[in-house]
């Protein structure tokens, strides 16, 4: 822990010692009006680089004082208008109109903006959605993935209903980077049961970048990125807060968070605290099946995957004419147990009732996540430059129960498996702005690592990891209907692993020798990457875009040193210390329509991956025990392709209907086998029908129903197994409700409303017969207070 206090002392001194000159100040106003020039009350104006927030008021009006002159970013929203978003140079006092229009479409309502750039949607290149918090609470799932299902391609892998991973068109593990306020999140993601150690009750917006995104945010990014967007800043001079309560009842799950920040002249305070407790889930299935063997689900529920959740958050910051700049600490933990059953071969006297649906046994899991992260915006001239550090320490710990197989003494301890890893993160942007037409972004990145381990069984070395990238970025505007953009981008990574040995016993005591397991491994790597594209509005609600990327991905430590049993997935992995980076040629094409009544959006991609590296089984039995086949880290030439679709039809303004819709197909070029871990094709309609107001104290009252249709999916890989489509209906229901003066959201969702019998195709417990989880019903009472200090003139 020592390593981590002392980047707390010193991102601290950092954020202390900033201190710049002062300089001559303006004064930004608007009006919000609409098209038909009514003035509109209650627009939420947000001036991006300042982190500032103003509310229009009777007459439209907003104002931002003291701002320091420069280049900046500005958009409004407003519920029932299209989100507006703008580019501003204040060289002197500044007052503009704002004309929004009216809009049906609630993913028109909030702004989505790429985070490079803050331009909109139809001014990039790439497939991005932006989900904030209101979308979050009533997609309310499992996990922080399970909620972003919702997004085109997007899908998880999950192991229980408390651990999840990213899956974006396919990609996952290593080939999608999650990241939290610009910081790539570093745990040992490259595991099927590792989930991402993130408090999913803190998050308030995240952008999901769909396709290759490599050029700029770096290795791991050819798949996509889920981007955690920072909270905006506490309104000047107010105290706020929010407290949040929710109960799942396939597994008892009850889980709290409360949250309260005051900002004081521009210097504020966040604190957050969360929980969760949840029990063994229940299944629609009394037996599950393998290996011809039929054991029991006692009570139709799995035994030990019962867990508990505990999150700490600390921010504080300050925001001045110069820019702003934060502290974010941060702690996870994460105690939950490992069904019996996908923990080694299944026994049936492991599965036997223990009369206690909600303690943890063996085998199970600890994971306890650090994190500090300094984020600062500073105005130089008339542009900007971010920068991002990071430190990072996940501690993640296996138990089992020890036991000796063949020759050899018997393991002390019942501590399996151990990592430690620790990682600093520092990102430099600089923002460019040399005309009204051409912005710049000119980038490094660097990152090093150090993981260690322990346990009495042996999966991946130590090792040492170091990477550093370069880029430049440029966005170019031809004119209001053609954008352009472009760049490149260089890398260079190395990896250090440790020699690894394992004992041979005569006996229970006396050593013979030695047998290597993992060799002591340098390797470096170098790596150029670049991108273009273009987006074009032809006519008023079209738009086109494309995208053409050579993107790369370095071979992690897993892939090329590991040797030992990977429980639950029934296989030993075998890393391949040749292995080279994977290089993807990769290109995306989107058409929209959109007008204030209907959304109709079609992306078809296609890449071609050189030297893509995945999981091959080989024909051998592993000589370690509850192992089965070994399978061994290989390259292969690949092509990835797909579709994705999405449609919001509005029939009136309160009735609207939407389908979401995905197809991935992945191919092994050279063994002519698909790939690995694809997801099936699948269907989403999503029916609604909302009330903005029904009362003076009842407003935004939604019902929907949710029917998803899920493809066979027998395009599997060697050894895979293949699984049967299935259909689901899923309902729920939301309101503000106000009392008196306090505003408090209530929603209601019914999963699985049938308790169909079915299996997810990327479920780690899949390949037992074990089904996904049963009928659940979601409840969630989330309440916001906000009290101002203080009513200065600039608001």
């Amino acid at each position: 822990m020592k390593p981590f206090l002392r980047n707390i002392f010193t991102l601290t001194a950092l954020w202390l010692s900033i201190s710049l000159p002062a300089q001559e100040k303006f004064s930004f106003k608007g009006i919000a009006l609409s098209e038909q020039g009514e003035i509109i009350e209650g627009v939420t104006v947000f001036l991006h680089e300042a982190n500032a927030t103003r509310i229009t008021d009777e007459n439209g009006a907003f104002e931002f004082s003291g701002i320091k002159p420069g280049n900046y970013h500005v958009h409004l929203n407003r519920i029932g208008f299209a989100a507006v978003h703008t580019d501003i140079q204040l060289q002197q006092n500044l007052e503009l109109k704002f004309y929004l229009h009216k809009t049906f479409l609630e993913l028109r309502q909030a702004v989505v903006e790429e985070s490079m750039f803050k331009s909109g949607q139809s001014e990039s290149s790439q497939s991005i959605s932006m989900v904030d918090r209101d979308q979050l609470l009533k997609n309310g799932d499992f996990s922080l993935m399970k909620m972003l299902e919702s997004v085109p391609g997007v899908s998880s892998i999950n192991t229980g209903t408390g651990i999840s991973k990213p899956v974006i068109r396919g990609m996952s593990f290593n080939r999608v980077i999650v990241a939290e306020n610009g910081i790539k999140q570093e745990g040992q993601q490259w595991g099927g049961d590792h989930g991402l150690e993130i408090d999913q009750f803190a998050i308030e917006r995240v952008e999901v970048i769909r396709g290759p995104a490599s050029l700029l945010f770096g290795s791991d990014g050819l798949g996509g990125v889920v981007n955690i967007r920072p909270a905006p800043f506490p309104k000047k001079n107010s105290v706020s807060g929010s407290m949040l309560a929710t109960g799942r009842s396939v597994n008892d799950f009850i889980g709290s968070s409360v949250m309260a920040a005051v900002n004081k002249n521009d210097v504020f305070f966040r604190f957050r605290l969360s929980t969760q407790d949840y029990g063994d889930y229940r299944v629609p299935a009394d037996s599950f099946t393998y290996n011809t063997y039929v054991l029991p689900i006692v009570d139709r529920r799995l035994k030990n995957t019962a867990g508990s959740e505990r999150n700490a958050q600390f921010i504080a910051g300050i925001n001045r004419h110069w820019g702003f700049t934060t502290i974010t600490a941060s702690v996870y933990q994460l105690h939950a147990g490992l069904f019996s059953g996908a923990h080694g071969i299944p026994r049936s006297y492991q599965l036997k009732d223990d009369g206690n649906s909600r303690n943890i046994d063996l085998p199970k899991q600890r994971v306890e996540h650090y994190k500090i992260l300094s984020n600062s915006a500073i105005l130089l001239g008339k542009n900007w430059l971010e920068a991002d550090f990071g430190y990072q320490y996940n501690h993640r710990r296996e138990f089992s129960s020890p036991h000796a197989h063949g020759k050899g003494p018997q393991p002390s301890g019942n501590k399996e498996l151990e990592f430690m890893l620790s990682t600093v993160s520092t990102n430099i942007r600089y923002h460019h702005e040399n005309s009204s037409k051409s912005k710049w972004v000119l980038g490094l990145q660097s990152q090093v690592q150090n993981n260690t381990i322990g346990g009495f069984q042996f999966l991946i070395p130590r090792f040492n990891t170091f990477s550093l990238g370069l880029f430049a970025f440029n966005k170019f505007k031809v004119n209001e209907k053609f954008l352009l953009n472009g760049g490149i981008r260089y890398d260079l990574g190395t990896i250090q692993t440790d020699r690894y040995l394992a004992a041979v016993y005569l006996d229970s005591v006396t050593i013979s020798g030695y047998t290597q397991r993992s060799p002591e491994l340098n390797r470096e790597f170098h790596n150029f990457s670049a991108s273009a594209g273009l987006s074009w509005s032809p006519a008023k609600y079209w738009n086109f875009k494309f995208n053409l990327a050579k993107s790369f991905r370095m071979p992690t430590a897993q892939e090329l040193t590991s040797n030992g049993v990977h429980h639950g997935s029934f296989r030993h992995e075998m890393g391949d210390s040749s292995l080279n980076s994977e290089h993807g040629y990769q290109s995306d094409f989107s058409i929209s329509f959109e007008n204030g009544h209907r959304l109709i959006r079609l992306t078809p991609y296609f890449n071609y991956f050189k030297k893509y590296i995945f999981l091959d089984p080989t024909p051998k039995f592993s000589p370690l025990p509850d192992a089965g086949l070994i399978y061994r880290f290989n390259q292969a030439d690949a092509i990835h392709t797909g579709l994705e679709l999405q449609t919001d039809f509005h029939l009136t303004k309160a009735f609207h209907a939407g389908l979401i819709g995905q197809f991935v197909y992945a191919y092994n070029l050279e063994s002519s086998y698909p790939l690995p871990f694809i997801p099936p094709g699948q269907l989403k309609l999503d029916l609604g029908y909302e009330w903005e107001e029904i009362s003076p104290s009842v407003e935004e009252i939604s019902i929907g129903a949710q029917i998803q249709i899920v493809a066979d999916q027998y395009e599997v890989a060697r050894n895979e197994l293949p699984t049967k489509g299935f259909s689901l209906l899923n309902l729920n229901t939301s309101a503000k409700i106000h009392l008196g003066k306090q505003e408090l959201q209530l929603v209601l969702n019914v999963q699985n409303v049938f308790n169909t019998k079915y299996f997810g195709h990327l479920n780690r417990y899949r390949i037992l017969g074990i089904p996904e989880p049963g009928r659940n019903i979601l409840l969630t009472v989330f309440i916001p207070f906000n009290h101002k200090v203080s009513n200065p003139a600039a608001r």
